[in-house]
């Protein structure tokens, strides 16, 4: 019986159900479950019983103390401003407003609370272990307006610090011991600056160190469209090329485990330990000890171990995804992979020589990628909306070069550490397969049809279907003739649920929809199967262009015929990049006004790499897309970006829409003044709901039925209580976006 792996099991779903449900619900199970042991008389089932409830009660334990240990004096702290005194626990990182560094938070009331720092670049020269004084607003990490977040606690943040001020920084003697993983990592990012070219060394400071902070954003759409991104994750597959490279250099298989061992540890160190890097360094370490203690391998009891060592360092790590898909891919492995491999070999089994390795080769790509696939798309299509089609192909092309690249450049590193210019050399030779890499990424998510996305219904129908079918096939309620029928009905939903949207689209008169993109505006209009869209910025956790290009993709789509910038300002631009690397762009229309930040020319440049016809618009320009027509009226001012902008009036039939971008009342006088505009069913409020935008005279002559307030969290206010008064008062309908995710309005509905 498998003492170890009850007992482990039992404490992480203790663990994760009060992460998610809170305390009571686990402990209602729990006591349940005691009572309906009371009456068992099996001795076996008994003990089993005993070591469940004993994991069980034991979790919930301890996920209590845990929280009023390091959750509950960061709670008691929030909403504070005051002076901090705070220990860097790593090196600091540039952000676009300054720099962020991970601290540990000092002072009476506070013992060392895990904090991040957001401050000014200042914080960019500070090495671990120096103190930092200065005056900060506190902030609880666990609870961002009023919405519950992960994000920070999965690693062992409780607290989030904003300088105000000046910080004083008071330099340590010497960097304390337990610090020396990150300046390790530092050293290894910098040496791979070194020895690696500009395109290379992003992706070998992301693949070997799991910093993925360089890494350009069309780049990382990419990898998630094309279902790589675990490759910049450091897990698994990473603990796995290390100790198979050691195994295969060495002669003697157990002196090598004993030398992996501590390569393993200080790997982990090294990389953060993060939740995933830490299962598969426990679980291959377990499987190294296994031999040397006279012990079989045991995978339940070695992942539930290692789950369980994982949650006693931070039982919050439970809520993190990373942790999730890390163990999704191991249960799936463990699951499905092996008869894959089986079904794939099938009677080639006796053949010989260069055909049989091949038949292995790819049998064990893709019953692994499969396998992994088979718990992970769920958590993926929940987490990011995002299932890839084309990840089987690309992990099976891939993957080979990736284990090589990863040994080839810790190699490569080590020896530039010594010597410089051997580990330029070094790395020339693996810049072959880095670049592979680079080129070949980006085009298998071009691929049509490379992903569908769960913000389609009949996306998330056919994933429920699927997954139904997959748990009749585990509790073996499918025979293999079933199978067949079921798999051709999935593959028939598929194509409807990708043409089916499509359709739909091509029958719409004009639709609206103000994407979700956080503190941004991006406006996307269809009619008759074709899309304009109006501005792509904001500050949301997903890229603005990703949240486009998604859209369109669910609709079908793989152009989008128009793209109007109101303005140059980077909350309705900074989604660009990624738009233009995922999506053809036709046309482009912009203001013909220069900006201070160099925007306008880094966005000429991106549509001229893409290909796309810019216009500048000096004058009314009128366009016709479908069986809708839009104006852009040019820039009425001469003044800031938001006043020099251009409005955008869409309109199908007698349905109207007016988007201002960020226009001020006054500059909204003089459209019209200028201009001779409808009455409008939908006005996109201007300026995300300023105070100084829609006025009461745009709202008189437009008389609107609806307002869109695209907005998300900011620290200006927005939107403004008198904009949501003006627009009370003249009777329209307001809907949020921050309240209410994307908002979708179609011509002809109320």
């Amino acid at each position: 019986m498998r003492k170890l792996a009850i007992f482990a099991f039992s404490f992480s779903a203790a663990v994760f159900l009060a992460q998610y449900f809170g305390g009571m619900v686990p402990l209602l199970l729990g006591l349940a479950a005691g009572a309906v042991s009371f009456f068992m008389k099996q001795e076996g089932r008994r003990l089993r019983t005993i070591l469940l409830l004993a994991g069980f009660f034991a979790g919930l334990g301890y996920n209590t103390l845990y929280a009023r240990i390091f959750q509950e004096p960061a709670r008691a702290l929030d909403g504070q401003v005051k002076e901090i005194t705070a220990e860097a626990a790593d090196y600091a990182q540039k952000t676009g407003y300054g720099s962020k560094i991970t601290v540990l938070l000092l002072g009476e009331g506070s013992g060392k609370i895990r904090t991040v720092l957001y401050g000014d670049e200042s914080l960019l020269e500070i090495q671990p272990g120096d103190r930092i004084e200065t005056n900060a607003r506190l902030s609880v990490s666990f609870l961002i307006d009023d919405t519950d977040v992960t994000t920070f606690t999965s690693r062992g943040v409780f607290l989030l610090a904003y300088q105000k001020g000046e910080a004083t920084i008071l330099p340590a003697d010497s960097i304390p011991i337990r610090y020396y993983p990150a300046v390790m990592a530092k050293k290894l990012g910098g040496t791979m600056g070194a020895i690696f070219g500009e395109a290379e060394a992003p992706f070998m400071k992301a693949l070997l160190l799991g910093d993925r902070g360089e890494l350009s954003d069309p780049f990382s759409s990419a990898l998630s469209v094309s279902g790589l991104s675990h490759t910049v994750a450091v897990s698994g597959m990473h603990i796995a090329a290390l100790v198979g490279f050691i195994l295969l250099i060495s002669r003697r298989r157990r002196r090598a485990a004993l030398f992996a061992i501590p390569l393993i540890l200080l790997f982990m160190a090294v990389v953060g330990n993060t939740p995933s890097v830490a299962r598969a360094g426990i679980m291959q370490i377990m499987i190294l000890l296994a031999p040397a203690l006279g012990r079989e391998e045991d995978p339940p009891t070695t992942l539930s171990f290692a789950l369980l060592l994982i949650l006693l360092q931070n039982p919050f790590a439970a809520a993190g995804i990373g942790l999730q898909l890390s163990f999704a891919a191991i249960a799936g492995i463990a699951l499905f992979s092996p008869k894959i491999y089986l079904a794939i070999e099938g009677k080639k089994e006796r053949e010989k020589g260069l055909k049989r390795k091949a038949v292995r080769f790819l049998a064990a790509s893709v019953s692994s990628t499969l396998g992994a696939m088979a718990f992970t798309t769920p958590l993926v299509a929940v987490y990011f909306d995002t299932v890839s089609l084309v990840a089987p192909i690309a992990n099976f092309l891939c993957l080979w070069a990736v284990s090589f690249v990863f040994v080839g450049g810790l190699i490569a590193t080590l020896a530039g550490l010594i010597w410089l210019p051997l580990g330029t050399y070094l790395a020339f030779i693996v810049s072959l397969g880095t670049d592979y890499l680079l080129f070949l990424i980006p085009r298998l998510a071009k691929f049509p049809f490379a992903a569908v996305y769960t913000v389609s219904v009949y996306v998330r129908v056919w994933l429920v279907y699927v997954y139904l079918t997959l748990g009749l096939c585990i509790l073996g309620r499918v025979r293999k003739r079933g199978l067949l029928l079921f798999g051709s009905a999935a593959a028939v939903g598929l194509c409807l649920a990708v043409l089916l949207p499509s359709v739909q689209a091509g029958s719409t008169e004009l639709t609206v929809s103000a994407l979700d993109v956080g503190q941004g505006e991006s406006i996307l209009f269809t009619s008759r199967g074709t899309c304009m869209l109006v501005d792509c910025g904001g500050n949301s956790p997903d890229d603005p262009g990703d949240t486009a290009a998604e859209r369109l993709a669910s609709m079908g789509r793989s152009r989008l015929d128009l793209l109007v910038l109101t303005h140059y300002d980077s909350d309705h631009v900074n989604g660009l990049p990624v738009l233009l690397s995922r999506m053809e762009v036709t046309r482009l229309l912009v203001p013909d006004t220069y900006d201070d930040a160099g925007v306008r020319e880094e966005i000429l440049s991106l549509a001229e790499e893409a290909g796309t016809e810019v216009l500048f618009v000096t004058e009314d320009t009128i366009l016709r897309f479908g069986n809708a027509e839009a104006t852009v009226f040019a820039p009425l001012s001469g003044g800031s970006d938001n006043e020099a902008g251009l409005a955008v009036l869409c309109s199908a039939g007698s349905f109207d829409v007016l988007i201002t971008g960020d226009m001020s009342i006054s500059t909204e006088e003089r459209l019209l003044r200028n201009k001779t505009l409808p009455d409008i069913e939908v006005l996109v409020a201007g300026h995300h709901g300023s105070k100084n935008s829609t006025g009461d005279d745009l709202l008189s002559e437009t008389d609107p039925e609806i307002a869109i307030i695209s907005v998300g969290r900011n620290s200006y206010g927005h939107p403004a209580e008198e904009t949501l008064e003006r627009l009370s008062r003249h009777q329209v309908r307001i809907f949020r976006t921050d309240t209410m995710g994307t908002v979708t309005v179609n011509a002809g509905e109320s």
